[in-house]
């Protein structure tokens, strides 16, 4: 006599139930990789004739807004951690057009209450090594009239360039409250937008 017990099979049931929760699990991974890749980027697009312009940031809002209200120094704003910047891209689509000037641009938001003497606004871009200085420390100053590169009165331009093919190049956008300001309190907030004319 045989005392082993033989193994049941499997019910197809239990095959049913098993490969629903994979399926399942699988499709909520997959949402979960797309939301966390896809995470708060933003395309600005703009069309010209014989180019396209796309300005690129890893933010919900193209609005950089002061967050620490801490008097400082322009060679401490300028080294400030690098979880301290606004973060985007400009990239060109060169189509029939020979030559696309392009300018950056900063307008100070309505809500702001911090005099603009208050704060300074550096721009670093990245020449495909590191990042370096292209807009020096400064406070805002709007223009009085539109600009040749299409940037409205009342806005900063605080980078031009002029290209001929396809780019893509990388920014960083920081500010600070200067250090002969004695606010504590208050809101200070500009936003960032990119003008071009196509030739």
């Amino acid at each position: 006599m045989n005392n082993k017990s033989k193994k049941e099979p499997l019910s197809s049931n239990f095959w049913i139930i098993f490969i629903s929760i994979c399926i399942v699990l699988g499709i909520i991974m997959m949402f979960a990789y797309v939301a966390y890749y896809n995470r708060g980027e933003e395309i600005v697009e703009k069309n010209y004739d014989g180019a396209e312009i796309n300005l690129d940031y890893d933010s919900d809002t193209s609005l950089l807004t002061l967050s620490d209200y801490h008097p400082t120094t322009i060679t401490e704003g300028i080294n400030a951690a690098d979880d301290k910047f606004f973060e985007f891209s400009v990239d060109i689509k060169k189509k029939e057009a020979k030559t696309i000037n392009y300018e950056v641009s900063v307008i100070r938001d309505r809500s702001s209450t911090i005099d603009d003497k208050d704060v300074k606004i550096y721009l670093e871009k990245f020449d495909g090594i590191e990042y370096k200085e292209a807009f020096k420390p400064k406070s805002f100053e709007p223009l009085e009239k539109e600009s040749d590169g299409g940037t409205k009165a009342g806005s900063m331009v605080i980078y031009t360039d002029s290209v001929s093919k396809s780019v893509k190049e990388k920014f960083r956008l920081r500010m600070w409250l200067a250090n002969t300001s004695t606010k504590t309190t208050g809101l200070y907030s500009i936003e960032l937008a990119v003008n071009a004319k196509a030739e």
